[in-house]
């Protein structure tokens, strides 16, 4: 669907230089165009209207807030547009961890809910993590951690999503923890943007 109102949206980068061989710097303040139409996943400046859904076409840690515009192709979880303009810019590489952290630990109180009590290195896992975030944790202690948690996650994990497939009713749930991780990860962003400026 091809429109020509004037979007706002997320997008993820791995430098201030568009991919792809394009070239051009981006520079906050400066709208890109295209020539022609443009069309997700073939044409165009690319951006989601939640920054949780342009999370999963990261390549890397920089978060920009866009204004897209001119003509714009709108898929389920993205948009394409003849126009973008960089609004402001966050390395998201301590809030990308963090949100990892918290989203494990929202995972692990959804277990014990279920009365399935998560594996105490799970527990120290998300913990050191939270800590090495916040740079109260060295590299060393951050390593144990996972390494010690890693195989009770991971089997974990599987349970879970096993029983996330047995049950209609968790397609609800998947969409509310959705919509809860979207909340939490735009708020942990704009809280960056904040002190920045």
């Amino acid at each position: 669907m091809t429109s020509k109102r004037s979007r706002f949206g997320w997008w993820f980068a791995a430098s201030d230089v568009l991919p792809n061989g394009d070239g051009r710097k981006v520079v906050i303040g400066e709208t890109l165009t295209i020539d022609g139409d443009p069309r997700c996943c073939a044409k165009g400046l690319h951006a989601s209207t939640r920054i949780i859904d342009a999370l999963q076409y990261a390549p890397g840690p920089l978060i920009y807030r866009v204004r897209l515009s001119g003509q714009i192709d709108k898929e389920d979880d993205k948009l394409a547009a003849s126009e973008r303009t960089a609004l402001w810019v966050v390395d998201g590489t301590k809030i990308l961890r963090e949100f990892a952290a918290l989203v494990a630990k929202d995972a692990l109180l959804v277990e014990r809910k279920a009365g399935r009590e998560p594996h105490p290195d799970s527990w120290r896992a998300v913990e050191v993590a939270l800590l090495f975030v916040r740079g109260k944790a060295t590299d060393q202690e951050r390593s144990a951690a996972w390494s010690a948690a890693e195989s009770a996650a991971r089997s974990a994990a599987r349970s879970a999503a096993w029983r996330a497939a047995e049950s209609a009713a968790e397609s609800a749930a998947w969409s509310a923890a959705w919509k809860r991780q979207n909340t939490k990860l735009t708020s942990l962003v704009m809280a960056a943007h904040k002190v920045d400026n």
